[in-house]
């Protein structure tokens, strides 16, 4: 994964400096494609008063002082109390981790380190780098590259020529040589049966989605079918109702209309209960009140007896009857929907 982790300095002995501070610590060379990962926790220790006006966190209660006051490895830092605590920031210009005698004259790294954990459960200290693959190497004229690439400018630096790649080829930096591109990621190698299998997985998948289509065709027009059964019934059953119908036109109403009205047969609704079944009261979407007659279970009139009966009592106009508006017979049992009588005894 192009990263690597060193060991970071240690302190010279009973002091709180690290052996590498002449050399001011560590240093990468910025002309090589080496750099400082952002896994780093970075503490900087025995630090002078100037360092306080950096971005650094130095707080008393930082990574860094918890650090120095419970790892024996800081020990001597103790008696030096201002430490900092730093993430790195993984750029591509990241080259140093500084210490000096005017800044901070020691240091110390931790690569991922989870700081909800107690100190003695800290990883060892450790610098991550990361480096990217090299280029194609640099030329002057076409001499200097091989039969497989062409000296050209780098787009990327000005006044820079390398040995690019024939089309048809790409860089290895490993090798370091154009190579072919091979779409093969099968380290034991690949032949016309992959293809092979691939196209038969293209196929089958096709397939599969085809055949969902055809399922949801049908079953779409399944569903039609039966809606449109549905509304020819239900002009059917009207037309038997108002066939010869001298008085009020009955209707044949829904089981959602006879729900809603009833707030789904609830039993707060309940006016009583008759040889015919129990009878509620319910409120049709255009606010008309009205009595619903639901037959008892195991009630053996069948839906076309309902409605011939429906339509002789629809005929009938006694200003002592309760009129009949319609029925219901899409539910489990025959229902009855009458005009609704305040404060009558009619059941």
């Amino acid at each position: 994964n192009q990263r690597l982790v060193i060991q970071p300095a240690s302190l010279v002995p009973n002091t709180c400096v690290t052996t590498d501070l002449r050399f001011e610590g560590v240093q990468l060379n910025s002309s090589l494609p080496f750099n400082i990962t952002s896994s780093n926790t970075v503490m900087f220790l025995n630090c002078t008063d100037s360092i306080l006006r950096s971005p650094l966190d130095c707080s008393s209660n930082g990574l860094c002082h918890e650090y120095v006051n419970e790892s024996s490895r800081a020990a001597a830092c103790e008696a030096s109390p201002i430490c900092c605590t730093f993430k790195a920031g993984g750029g591509a210009t990241a080259y140093a981790i500084r210490a000096r005698e005017t800044g901070c004259r020691a240091y110390t790294s931790f690569v991922n380190l989870q700081s909800d954990l107690p100190v003695n459960r800290w990883p060892e200290p450790g610098i991550e780098l990361q480096w990217v693959s090299p280029p194609e190497p640099v030329c002057g004229t076409q001499a200097d590259c091989d039969r497989n690439s062409t000296c050209r400018s780098d787009p990327n630096s000005n006044g820079t020529r390398r040995c690019f790649c024939n089309s048809g080829l790409f860089w290895d930096p490993i090798e370091g040589v154009c190579t072919e591109i091979n779409t093969c990621q099968n380290p034991d190698g690949c032949s016309d049966s992959n293809r092979t299998a691939l196209i038969a997985g293209l196929t089958a998948g096709l397939g599969t989605a085809l055949v969902a289509v055809i399922i949801g065709i049908l079953l779409y027009r399944r569903h039609r079918r039966i809606v449109e059964a549905q509304e020819r019934l239900r002009k059917e059953r009207e037309t038997i109702l108002n066939a010869n119908n001298g008085g009020k036109a009955a209707k044949v109403f829904t089981g959602k209309e006879i729900k809603k009205a009833t707030n789904n047969f609830s039993k707060d609704r309940i006016l009583g209960a008759g040889g015919y079944g129990e009878v509620y009261k319910g409120i049709l979407d255009d606010g008309t009140p009205v009595a619903v007659k639901c037959a008892k279970l195991g009630n053996t009139k069948g839906t076309d007896q309902v409605l011939n009966e429906v339509r002789i009592l629809c005929q009938v106009n006694h200003r002592s009857l309760v009129g009949l508006l319609g029925c219901c017979v899409e539910l489990d049992q025959p229902i009855m929907v009458y005009e609704f009588i305040e404060n009558g005894n009619l059941l």
